[in-house]
């Protein structure tokens, strides 16, 4: 049901989506905009992160029963979230490899909803 585009969304972007080399992987490569409301913010507390990125692709329909809970300044969607089941998160960055307590908190709640 959703939806992804083959382009590169890095080519005439000022947003480096694919950082690499560029930049450490624990480095924010660019902001994102995390929705109010969301299972995303409630997790991480926050309405804005700096994170890395390594994707060329990018979300440009989502699924039923989904909807967009980040995005980052092009438009670009870097965040999914399940309507339905409250740990069903889907990020375009990748959390493991950042530093502070908001990425480590996705991961308590995946294990915490997990134990239930």
């Amino acid at each position: 049901g959703g939806e992804v585009t083959d382009y590169d969304i890095n080519i005439d972007n000022h947003i480096l989506h694919q950082q690499n080399e560029a930049l450490p992987p624990e480095e924010g490569a660019h902001k994102i905009s995390i929705m109010e409301n969301t299972i995303l913010q409630k997790i991480v507390n926050r309405s804005e992160l700096f994170v890395n990125s390594y994707h060329r692709q990018g979300t440009v329909k989502v699924a039923p029963g989904f909807v967009v809970s980040a995005v980052s300044d092009d438009g670009n969607i870097e965040a999914i979230e399940s309507v339905r089941a409250p740990t069903m998160i889907g990020v375009q960055f990748h959390p493991e490899m950042m530093q502070g307590a908001e990425f480590f908190q996705i991961f308590c709640n995946l294990v915490q909803d997990a134990a239930k």
